[in-house]
């Protein structure tokens, strides 16, 4: 207990270095390496920042090490990677990411473009089997669509009637759906995507739930404002 505390202090302090010599001495006493990947994970932002290029990439691989699922480490290594010339090793970090927490790919969205310009039957079927998965949430398949709907606008239609029906109170899939089925002269089934979504759910509903405490809010939280831990915030589903 009093390692956790003077932990998060240090952390509402900004002092990283400080905050992340005590996380790893937790994380050896508890196994938990969440907090000390997302401290690397600010070092390393503070790093590019400054130029600190290389040293940046290192702290990012070791935070993808101690937290292979690491959002914000994983979308700042693919960036480095894909500006550095290299948008192969991007594509690879980024599938990484896919397959470790498949929930959360909609939060890298703009580098998943990014990284997957030049190869877009890739980034196809990397999204294809995220929304396959169980974890698969319908904000994955929003970002999905919209990327989609420039190139297949049959396809981005098929991937929204998909998250509708697996995810029936998710307001935003509902409304992009309405919007597809207008512009492409199908007015009636827009309005049916509509019904179906307000005989479910409101616009209100929380988004994000922490593992650990149960706090619940409608934006996402790398550390739960409530019980002050690391990357338990999760999206409802």
């Amino acid at each position: 207990a009093p390692l956790i505390a003077l932990a998060r202090l240090l952390e509402r302090q900004q002092r990283w270095e400080e905050a992340l010599t005590v996380r790893e001495q937790l994380a050896e006493l508890t196994g938990n390496t969440r907090a000390v990947a997302h401290l690397l994970t600010i070092l390393a932002e503070r790093d590019v920042q400054q130029g600190e290029h290389s040293r940046a990439l290192g702290r990012l691989q070791q935070a993808l090490q101690q937290l292979p699922g690491c959002v914000p480490a994983a979308a700042l290594l693919a960036k480095l990677q894909r500006e550095g010339g290299n948008p192969p090793a991007a594509q690879q970090t980024l599938a990484a990411l896919a397959a470790a927490r498949p929930e959360m790919l909609h939060m890298v969205r703009d580098e998943l473009v990014a990284s997957f310009a030049d190869n877009p039957g890739a980034l196809r079927a990397l999204c294809d089997a995220a929304l396959q998965h169980p974890q698969g949430t319908w904000r994955v398949a929003k970002d999905y669509a919209d990327w989609l709907k420039a190139s297949d606008v049959n396809a981005a239609v098929a991937v929204l009637e998909a998250a509708q029906k697996k995810h029936p109170h998710a307001a935003e899939a509902a409304e992009n759906l309405a919007q597809l089925y207008a512009e492409t002269g199908h007015p009636a089934q827009a309005l049916d995507a509509w019904n179906s979504f307000i005989s479910h759910k409101t616009r209100t509903m929380m988004h994000y739930q922490c593992g650990n405490c149960g706090y619940r809010a409608r934006q996402h939280f790398w550390r739960c404002p409530q019980c002050q831990r690391w990357d338990f915030v999760k999206p409802i589903y």
